[in-house]
């Protein structure tokens, strides 16, 4: 928006850097924070991934060693007789304005149909862990989720501050500077000239 050189807008120009003044600290507020619980999210993703490398290990080794010793058959026999029920709870956080959506694993129930005297104890804690691991990367994906949610609102808000701090704010000092200038400027001609005019009638 292009201003007129007057001192009534002006006036306008300050009022409204004032305002943008405010905008741009509540944005650089907002991205500090933005970018600390990302960075926290970030750090406990990073751990979680590391034992889920665990579980994902042992349970490979648990299988391997129920397919080893039992076979095949017994291991499908078994994971036909397996049926898991689970429920997600959905909650909204409002971070200043950017929307994280999260996930809540609960009620999460696995019914093991095989008979505890037919079915080994291998293959039994091999469901077992296979029923942590599907929790665990349940969790994870959450995290993914709310981290993704988290960059999308950073970024977003990272575009604002920039066009406001690169190119609204100094295009308004600009302009409060051409017209404080220009003002000056009529000023000092209006003063030469009613001190030109009183010595011409002196």
């Amino acid at each position: 928006m292009e201003y007129k050189k007057t001192r009534n807008d002006l006036l306008k120009l300050r009022r409204l850097r004032v305002l943008v003044d405010y905008g741009e600290t509540v944005l650089k507020k907002k991205m500090v924070l933005l970018t600390t619980i990302i960075l926290s999210d970030l750090l406990n993703y990073r751990k979680n991934l590391e034992l889920d490398k665990e579980v994902v290990k042992s349970t490979m080794d648990q299988i391997d060693f129920a397919l080893s010793f039992d076979g095949v058959q017994s291991i499908l026999s078994a994971s036909n007789m397996i049926t898991a029920n689970y429920s997600l709870d959905f909650k909204k956080d409002n971070l200043i304005g950017t929307v994280v959506p999260s996930f809540i694993l609960k009620n999460m129930f696995i019914k093991r149909g095989y008979g505890k005297f037919t079915t080994s104890f291998r293959v039994s804690n091999s469901s077992e862990k296979f029923g942590k691991l599907i929790a665990e990367l349940i969790e994870d994906a959450n995290a993914y989720l709310r981290i993704k949610k988290l960059a999308e609102g950073t970024y977003k808000t990272k575009v604002v501050y920039n066009s406001i701090n690169k190119k609204l704010i100094p295009s308004l000092d600009g302009q409060q500077k051409a017209i404080s200038e220009f003002l000056d400027s009529s000023e000092r001609d209006e003063n030469f000239n009613v001190r030109e005019l009183a010595e011409e009638n002196y």
